[in-house]
């Protein structure tokens, strides 16, 4: 149930979205085109996000809150670089998601909504 409410999110936010990747002292931030496979998400990613995956699989994929909306989605997962090529798809496995209020949201609501915990 939690993947489908997740699967719903994307389909609501869009396929695009940042992902975030790490070489263990910078983080690095380029934009994707998020595709689904089943349980998996996928992404094209260059020369230094596929370097990043192979030394450091913990990935973020982030969706920011349309203009006038109150949240952010924010999906965490394992990712792994489909083949030995530099770059290319990177399949994702969702381990966590939520949606996360925006700093300057009006009313009351809670500041984080878990969609999925998959740790």
């Amino acid at each position: 149930m939690a993947l489908e409410a997740l699967h719903d999110r994307i389909a609501e936010y869009g396929r695009r979205a940042f992902l975030v990747t790490t070489d263990g002292e910078h983080p690095h931030v380029v934009s994707v085109v998020v595709d689904e496979d089943g349980d998996r998400l996928v992404v094209e990613a260059g020369r230094r996000s596929s370097a990043n995956v192979r030394a450091h699989p913990t990935v973020t994929l982030l969706w920011p809150a349309a203009p006038d909306g109150d949240y952010g989605l924010i999906v965490d997962g394992a990712g792994e670089p489909a083949d030995a090529a530099e770059q290319g798809p990177l399949t994702i496995e969702p381990t966590s998601a939520v949606l996360h209020r925006m700093a300057d949201a009006e009313g009351d609501g809670p500041s984080c909504i878990r969609i999925l915990d998959r740790r």
